[in-house]
């Protein structure tokens, strides 16, 4: 079986990919070990500033905390930052042509062509009305339910999509 399917992206699905996009980041960066990693080594900062309290201690412990929250937040929720991501590269992501069979997904945009199989993609994550398709390159799939006639052929691909290509690259 074979899926031919054709649409363009616009800014709040562009957004709404990248918050999807940032919370798998989140969950890949801040594990847990990682999270009780911090945690501990935070409790070890706070002995130290009680038993050797100086200021400079605390004032490099603050700016070096600051900065990276800071950075953080900018990079993570900044709308700024995504709208000229979008309009630089919305000739990779605007207008897509997906074609998806029982081996392969196949993606063309006005500049880019992407051949991806199974070796190739990264996750595959499905929410009610899109599907989204991480490979391991920075050339990222979004399908819209919009995109099909009839609300049925998108849970058609999604059960397709789930039963020959999602279960190769589990």
């Amino acid at each position: 079986m074979k899926y031919k399917i054709s649409g363009e992206i616009n800014f709040d699905e562009y957004l709404q990919f990248q918050r999807i996009f940032v919370k798998e980041l989140g969950k890949i960066i801040f594990g847990k070990k990682i999270t009780i990693g911090i945690l501990f080594f935070l409790i070890l900062m706070t002995i130290e500033l009680r038993r050797n309290y100086s200021l400079g201690y605390l004032i490099g412990y603050i700016i070096v905390f600051g900065v990276l929250f800071t950075y953080i937040l900018i990079i993570f929720y900044s709308k700024g930052i995504y709208k000229k991501s979008f309009l630089k590269y919305n000739l990779n992501i605007g207008k897509c042509d997906f074609t998806i069979n029982e081996s392969n997904i196949f993606i063309k945009s006005q500049t880019e062509i992407a051949n991806l199989d199974e070796s190739n993609i990264k996750k595959i994550l499905f929410d009610n009305d899109t599907i989204y398709i991480f490979p391991e390159s920075t050339f990222y799939g979004i399908i819209k339910k919009r995109f099909f006639e009839k609300e049925e052929e998108f849970h058609e691909l999604v059960l397709f999509i789930k039963m020959n290509i999602l279960k190769k690259i589990s």
